[in-house]
C-alpha cells in the first residue's frame, strides 16, 4: 500500500475509528483523525483534511460505515473545501471530486 494513497488513509480512517487493526505502514496519528471524523459525524468541519486522497478516503470510509450520510457528508465537505480555498491554493481537484459526487 503506497504512503498517503487513498487505499492508506481510508485504512488508516478503519483503524482510528476501530473497525480495522493497525497497517505497518501508518504513521498518522489516530487520535486526531478520529476527532475529525466525529467533527464530520456532528455535522462540523474536519481540520486539516483538504488532500485529494483524504477526501476520496473519507468519502468511501463514510460509504462503508455511515452509509445513509454520505450525502450530506459530500456536501458538508463541499462547504469546507469552499471555505478554506484560497488564491495561493485554490483546491480545485478536491473541490471538482466532491462536487461530482454531490450532483
Amino acid at each position: 500500500m503506497k504512503e498517503y494513497s487513498t487505499e492508506y488513509w481510508l485504512r488508516h480512517y478503519e483503524y482510528a475509528m476501530g473497525y480495522k487493526e493497525k497497517s505497518d505502514s501508518d504513521n498518522s496519528n489516530a487520535e486526531w483523525t478520529k476527532n475529525n471524523i466525529e467533527k464530520i459525524l456532528d455535522n462540523k468541519y474536519p481540520h486539516g483534511a483538504t488532500g485529494t486522497n483524504i477526501i476520496k478516503a473519507l468519502i468511501k470510509f463514510f460509504e462503508i460505515y455511515h452509509p445513509t450520510k454520505t450525502q450530506n457528508i459530500t456536501e458538508l465537505l463541499i462547504e469546507y473545501i469552499d471555505s478554506v480555498r484560497t488564491k495561493e491554493s485554490p483546491l480545485i481537484k478536491v473541490s471538482n471530486y466532491l462536487k461530482e459526487r454531490g450532483e
